[in-house]
């Protein structure tokens, strides 16, 4: 007896954590991500496609057509459509782009399918971040009215209960639903265009063309979208001649309006439909196309920024469509220096030129352009100055080292030339001028001999000064004769299921940025040398985050972590 009501309060307690898991977890669907800001993403690039059964898919999937590219996605539109394993699916969700795309009456692969898959390795080819999602409403056999928002309700009570029954799936209101998986699309990405395959039924009469220009213009204005988003159509088998024939006007209609050719394709035995064949290289011509038309994005003027330490430049540049769109590039920076002796001057007796060029490594984005940085340091020595013995080899000669006057002459042009800098009072070099010590520094002063030094300093590519205050915070690194103040991160926590990365900076207001994964830069918010960014997500583990410090006077820092479980 004991022992069965122990089994049943197991039973009980495996019951209850099963449920409990189906609150937890969500129902399985590919994700779209939004940034931080719960912008959508701009390489995320979203296609409408309607029209009848060749759009629908109306030949049989084969094993090659089975195994999709994981960012290449559909939305479902369709109610009562199931996944691979038996799963249900959610309407305006999105899933793996596998046939069935449209709906239930769907028989496997339709035009949208390789026209997703070739216009994702299109556009990859440039932008390896890119994804593309598809919003397919189709209804084999319907009419053009079908899709008219104010005459699908009269034209579908004539039709057959079949059609009805394919109507309903999607609310008996093709168009209508559409606009409602259009506007959830927004949210996740960007509609670049249009494609419908439809025509069969009625592209041959009078109204047809204008029905097309007319939905065309109600799905511009009901979803907000630019004047320039293309329609794509495709042409009918090439026997059918009288649809063709009024296909091939829809450009004389309107600038945006395409026609895809169906050139070259046999067909079904139907005369109507499409081969698997065919509808695999006819999607691929839809790709080129729309690849040729839609609407690009464009930019503002790169904005390039150095690092404190110019080890490093950043490429910035805004996209005037999608101001929250910045493109954003960071490369490493090679450094030359090599003296060269000055001609002698009535004012400036001859000299040393220390010269130094920093110049960045290519960009991978083609819009920006290699920068280079120019710093010229004039080292003036006294020409009476006899050689002083080293104290520890009468044999070795151990010159003072002389004062050095620093001039930074900055360019951000490749083809920019050192420049020679007068003397900034005017006043002579007398021959027998002994070079002043530098000082000691206690800590309360610029360090003598600084680059950023403040009163030695003049940079014209920011048109500040700034000089380096040391602090017991922070290590110090001598390069060239250059004293530099490094950063350091501490505290930092980036932990699985949180929706913030906070830590600390080795100094008060410095600029944090940090990277989640592959998405861009975001700047935290710094309180003192605390600094918090917060996230419209939670963290996963093993993603990587990467954090950049930056301060002027100071050398920057970029640390990678891995967010952790605990």
């Amino acid at each position: 007896m004991k022992d069965k009501i122990r089994s049943n309060i197991i039973v009980a307690a495996l019951l209850i954590f099963a449920l409990a898991l189906q609150i937890i977890v969500p129902a399985s669907g590919a994700t779209a991500s939004t940034d931080e800001s719960g912008n959508p993403d701009p390489n995320f690039h979203i296609y409408i496609a309607f029209g009848q059964s060749n759009m629908e898919g109306h030949a049989p999937a084969e094993e090659q057509d089975m195994t999709v590219d994981e960012n290449y996605l559909m939305m479902q539109t369709a109610e009562g459509m199931k996944t691979a394993d038996g799963k249900k699916k959610k309407v305006g969700k999105w899933y793996p782009a596998v046939p069935k795309l449209a709906n239930s009456n769907t028989v496997g692969i339709g035009v949208c399918d390789y026209f997703g898959r070739r216009m994702l390795e299109i556009k990859q080819e440039t932008n390896p971040d890119a994804k593309v999602g598809v919003i397919v409403v189709a209804v084999a056999g319907a009419s053009i009215k079908a899709f008219d928002k104010d005459q699908y309700g009269s034209y579908l009570a004539g039709e057959a209960e079949w059609m009805r029954s394919i109507a309903k799936q999607y609310g008996s209101n093709p168009y209508q639903r559409i606009i409602d998986m259009a506007k959830l699309a927004q949210k996740d990405g960007v509609i670049k265009g249009i494609i419908m395959h439809q025509g069969e039924t009625d592209a041959a009469s009078s109204y047809w063309t204008d029905e097309v220009k007319k939905i065309y213009g109600d799905m511009v204005t009901d979803l907000g979208l630019s004047d320039n988003i293309p329609l794509l159509a495709g042409e009918c088998l090439q026997r059918l001649q009288g649809q063709n024939n009024n296909i091939n006007k829809l450009p004389e209609l309107n600038s945006n309006f395409h026609v895809v050719s169906s050139e070259g394709f046999s067909g079904e035995s139907d005369g109507l439909h499409f081969t698997a064949a065919d509808y695999r290289e006819y999607g691929a011509r839809y790709a080129e196309l729309m690849a040729k038309v839609e609407p690009q994005y464009t930019f503002r003027e790169p904005v390039y920024e150095w690092s404190a330490d110019n080890t490093s430049v950043t490429a910035k540049r805004v996209c005037n469509e999608l101001p929250f769109y910045v493109e954003e590039e960071t490369v490493s920076v090679t450094k030359e220096v090599k003296d060269e002796m000055t001609e002698p001057d009535p004012i400036i007796p001859s000299h040393i030129v220390r010269i130094t060029v920093y110049t960045s490594d290519d960009f991978k984005n083609p819009a920006f352009t290699r920068q280079t940085k120019i710093e010229k340091i004039d080292i003036i020595s006294d020409p009476t100055e006899s050689p002083k013995p080293d104290k520890g080899d009468s044999s070795d000669v151990q010159e003072e080292k002389p004062t050095e006057t620093p001039t930074i002459m900055p360019t951000s042009t490749p083809s920019a030339e050192p420049t020679e800098v007068p003397n900034q009072d005017n006043k002579p070099a007398t021959p027998t001028q002994v070079p002043t010590p530098p000082k000691e520094n206690t800590g309360n002063n610029p360090i003598e001999g600084n680059v950023n030094n403040a009163s030695d300093i003049s940079k014209t590519d920011t048109g500040t000064q700034m000089a380096a205050q040391p602090t017991d915070e922070n290590k110090s690194q001598t390069v060239d004769s250059v004293t530099v103040m490094i950063l350091k991160l501490n505290g930092v926590k980036c932990i699985a299921g949180s929706k913030k990365i906070t830590g600390k900076v080795s100094v008060s207001k410095a600029e944090v940025k940090i990277k989640v994964g592959s998405k861009a830069y975001k700047k935290a918010v710094v309180k003192g040398k605390k600094f918090t960014l917060r996230l419209g997500y939670k963290l996963r583990k093993n993603t990587k985050v990467t954090i950049k410090a930056t301060k002027k006077g100071y050398k920057g820092i970029v640390k990678k972590y891995k967010v952790k479980q605990i």
